[in-house]
């Protein structure tokens, strides 16, 4: 019956949202977009992007069918205000009474205290209901969020729609484009049909390009990228705006990549030189120097060249207090330092390690320093390995991903935080990762309830995950699963059906199943 009920409701509002008229409100002179429709001469544009431009579209349509709108009409929006306003007051009756019942209980605890010779007691305060953002009501939510008001045709946001599809062309190297609008009026329905005309005409592409910059690396590493297909070459390429920028971010990337250490799409600009009768074009490509702060005046702004960047010293800050013996605060104050650095725990344990690995028959020593406090509670081997930052390498930017990922592949950690630092004055980098660990182990449950046919069945698994087993990031699960089901019982023929329906409902099948699974990083390359 209540499914019933609330099918019907909701086809009553439907087919009264369908019969509304969706010019309704619509006031006189005015008139509703119907359909905004784009027309483009000349080359294919992307009629998403010219579709956004339109300052106004039409009210959201499904099927044909303006629900949104319909909704809005079809609830009366002065019984909706006088409705609000009397739920309004019945809040603030409710909230007076339990203001004064507030001060009631407080007064009687106030006694309470004092006649017990106490100055403190412990206040009562009562939740009052909201009256900022009250709750929407059935119509008010259908009229206000559901709903749309009506989308009036406005000639202002016509016009600007027009200017802006102008730019649209511009920017996409059609400086020779043009763009119209119509609108097609119908007083007896009052809706209004509206029309954007474009003309892309000639397109203007990039003939060649040269490259300015006051660092002479720049310029033959920038060609040995495009000749490696690291980036694109430009020549050719349409003189597109949105192209251009896309391609600063790419570029930047690659020089990062490259151990180029800071170097942002900010560091790169263009100077366009246009020829209006080929429509082609002379791309200047400027690549500028880092700005940064003074190491001596943190006031003053310097200009430094770009330069390729090396990783002098790696250090992992483990920040940790479990295997410290005795009270960590205390040993700090005694000390003279602050509990949190970096608005990580403080660690003043230090162990240096050095490694030789061998890479491709090639000897290399894997280094770094680790800050702990009293213990670390895995093998720095394992998680040094997981860095791509090597001491004496080469600084790359997608190192830095790459190491995170691995990291937080090992499980070991609840909060991963890589940070680099640039010594002043030198093409060195510092790096840091600042590593808080994860719980140790951990226990889960997982239940399960089946129903096949008709036979019910039951289980749990309950797993126990040690996420360090040898302080080596060994992970070790056990499982184990146990469960219970009816399954039917094969009878031979002649045994009576009501004999077959009793053993059908017990449950007759045990099931039990451990399972044990260990995981050893590093066992395979």
């Amino acid at each position: 019956m209540t499914k019933f009920k609330a099918t019907y409701i909701l086809l009553i509002i439907v087919i009264g949202i369908i019969s509304c008229r969706p010019t309704k409100y619509v006031p006189k002179g005015k008139f509703l977009i119907k359909k905004n429709v784009i027309r483009v001469s000349g080359d294919k544009l992307d009629e998403d992007e010219l579709t956004t431009i339109i300052k106004q579209k039409p009210n959201f349509e499904t099927f044909g069918i303006r629900f949104k709108l319909g909704a809005y009409n079809m609830v009366d929006s002065a019984k909706v205000a006088e409705k609000r306003i009397r739920k309004n007051s019945k809040i603030d009756e409710v909230n007076q009474k339990r203001i004064e019942r507030q001060d009631r209980v407080n007064e009687k605890r106030i006694k309470k205290a004092r006649k017990k010779g106490r100055e403190l007691y412990t206040q009562k305060t009562i939740p009052l209901k909201d009256t900022l953002n009250p709750r929407l009501f059935m119509r008010e939510w259908l009229k206000y969020k559901f709903g749309e008001p009506p989308v009036i045709f406005d000639s202002t946001a016509f016009l600007k729609t027009i200017e802006q599809h102008e730019n649209y062309l511009k920017k996409k190297g059609y400086y020779f484009g043009s763009t119209r609008g119509k609108v097609k009026f119908h007083p007896r329905t009052k809706r209004a049909k509206v029309k954007y005309y474009l003309t892309t005409g000639d397109r203007f592409y990039i003939d060649s390009f040269y490259v300015t910059s006051e660092n002479n690396n720049l310029e033959p590493n920038y060609r040995a990228y495009i000749e490696k297909g690291k980036i694109d070459n430009l020549k050719g390429k349409p003189f597109d705006r949105d192209y251009l920028d896309n391609y600063r971010s790419r570029l930047a990337k690659v020089f990062r990549d490259e151990a180029y250490y800071g170097f942002s799409p900010s560091h790169i600009s263009f100077i366009a030189d246009t020829n209006i009768a080929t429509k082609k074009v002379i791309l200047g490509i400027v690549f500028a120097d880092r700005k940064i702060i003074d190491p001596s005046n943190a006031e003053n702004i310097i200009s430094i060249p770009q330069h390729t960047t090396k990783v002098r010293n790696v250090y992992f800050h483990i920040s940790d207090t479990s295997k410290f013996i005795g009270n960590f605060k205390d040993t700090m104050l005694k000390l003279g330092l602050n509990v949190t650095d970096n608005q990580f725990i403080q660690s003043i344990d230090t162990m240096y390690f050095n490694a030789i690995s061998d890479t491709s028959n090639k000897n290399r020593n894997r280094e770094a320093t680790f800050l702990f406090n009293e213990k670390l509670f895995v093998s720095p081997g394992v998680i040094e390995s997981q860095n791509y930052l090597e001491e004496d390498n080469w600084y790359k930017e997608y190192y830095v991903d790459r190491s995170y990922t691995r990291l937080v592949q090992l499980g070991l950690f609840q909060t991963i935080q890589p940070k680099l630092v640039e010594i002043p004055g030198t093409n060195l980098i510092d790096v840091h990762y600042y590593l808080i660990p994860a719980k140790k182990q951990s226990f889960s449950i997982q239940p399960v309830a089946s129903n096949s046919n008709g036979y019910f069945g039951v289980s749990a698994t309950v797993n126990y995950v040690n996420k360090n087993l040898l302080g080596g990031a060994q992970k070790m699960t056990v499982s184990l699963t146990g469960g219970i089901q009816s399954q039917p019982t094969v009878f031979e023929n002649g045994q009576e059906n009501d004999q077959i329906q009793n053993f059908k409902s017990s449950f007759n099948t045990i099931e039990i199943g451990p399972k044990l699974v260990l995981d050893l990083p590093g066992l395979f390359p």
